[in-house]
């Protein structure tokens, strides 16, 4: 390798670090409040509410099974709060996943894992 060769990669590994650095920084900006996960995951159970009410509703009958609306609205609800806590737990652990990855582990250069 030349003079040459060993400035460009240095170069290159010096405006990586740079950027990494950027886009660290401009993703702790930019993390979700808990407040907007819990909005955005109540909006998506009551939408998901609707739709499972309807298929229930739907299906069913389809299974032989044949139950008031009331009995009905009363499962939805059921599977309703569960899905808000299992919708804002998954938020949350992609958001810290997001704002904190996990860091690589250290190989040694040229490992048959780095090509």
């Amino acid at each position: 390798m030349t003079e040459q060769d060993a400035e460009r990669i240095a170069n290159l590994q010096y405006e990586a670090g740079m950027y990494q650095s950027l886009y660290e920084h401009a993703c702790k900006q930019r993390k979700q409040t808990h407040k907007a996960s819990l909005a955005e995951s109540l909006l998506n159970v009551a939408v998901g509410y609707g739709v499972a009410l309807a298929s229930q509703i739907v299906v069913f009958p389809w299974f032989g099974i044949s139950i008031p609306l009331s009995s009905n609205l009363a499962i939805g609800l059921i599977f309703t709060a569960v899905s808000i806590v299992r919708s804002f737990a998954v938020r949350r652990l992609f958001e810290a996943m997001r704002v904190y990855p996990l860091k690589k582990t250290q190989r040694p250069a040229g490992a048959i894992f780095d090509r």
